[in-house]
């Protein structure tokens, strides 16, 4: 009989041996693996979208040239002209940049009239519509309710 201790002859529990193992044991990661980073388009974004949202919801009562619907429109245009020179650094930035590409410069008309639908098939706002959904995973077209 000798002294010698029984020897573990297991291999050593690496980082790549547990990350190849939970999968298979059905554990999930409690952290995401990839995050996008923040994105600094997304308050500009944001911004824009509730100016022009209110915008639109003041412009079927209000007056057109008075104090709070020029506020807003002021409001979204710092908004977006800060953002064209910010370069997106997400998706969620892309879909952001698209959404305000289709309202500044997509269909003319409100999705309620008739002609709509026929100009959300011209060749620019089919490319614009197609960036849109690619980026943020959505169906259909931007609209201030997406």
């Amino acid at each position: 009989m000798t002294n010698e201790r029984p020897r573990n002859t297991a291999s050593p529990l690496s980082r790549r041996t547990l990350l190849t193992a939970l999968p298979a044991s059905g554990v999930a990661l409690a952290f995401p693996v990839s995050a996008e980073p923040v994105d600094p388009i997304m308050p500009l974004y944001h911004e824009w979208h509730h100016a022009s949202a209110e915008w639109l919801r003041l412009a079927d009562f209000d007056d057109w040239d008075g104090e709070p619907m020029q506020s807003l429109w002021d409001r979204k245009d710092a908004a977006l002209e800060r953002m064209l020179e910010i370069v997106p650094a997400s998706t969620a930035g892309i879909a952001a940049l698209a959404h305000v590409l289709w309202a500044e410069a997509g269909p003319v008309l409100r999705p309620d009239h008739e002609e709509y639908q026929s100009q959300c098939e011209t060749i620019p706002n089919k490319l614009i519509g197609a960036i849109w959904k690619a980026a943020s995973g959505k169906t259909g077209v931007p609209t201030f309710t997406a």
